[in-house]
């Protein structure tokens, strides 16, 4: 069920009327879902934009659209397959998943700008 939503959402695209093709056989204008701004610039304090901007970084503005629009409707349709209310996984999920790599990605961004790094680790706050 879940792959012909997507072949739908496929269909649902190409047939707006829009699809007039250019050279290189590219589209004219693309789907009514991301055509102008992606759907998670509107709030930027979501798991949604968070994934955005993830994305951005690696396949660019369009694809990483196109993926966040897929998991849109993949969440919408297990929400009405199994009846759960949606809970955002906030915009720091994927730093939460992962903290060492953000550590990582951290102290080498401050060493390619030419400074010295030297962590502690802090005590727990009581």
């Amino acid at each position: 069920m879940w792959r012909a939503s997507v072949r739908w959402l496929q269909h649902a695209n190409q047939s707006d009327g829009c699809h007039r093709p250019l050279r290189g056989g590219r589209s004219r204008c693309g789907s009514r879902c991301w055509n102008t701004r992606s759907p998670p610039a509107n709030k930027k304090d979501s798991y949604r934009a968070a994934q955005y901007r993830r994305l951005k970084a690696s396949c660019g503005h369009g694809r990483a659209s196109i993926a966040v629009c897929r998991s849109i409707l993949a969440a919408a349709w297990h929400m009405l397959q199994t009846g759960e209310v949606y809970r955002d996984n906030g915009a720091d999920y994927f730093t939460r998943l992962d903290p060492e790599r953000q550590t990582r990605q951290l102290v080498g961004k401050l060493q390619a700008l030419g400074h010295q790094v030297a962590l502690e680790t802090l005590p727990e706050a009581a």
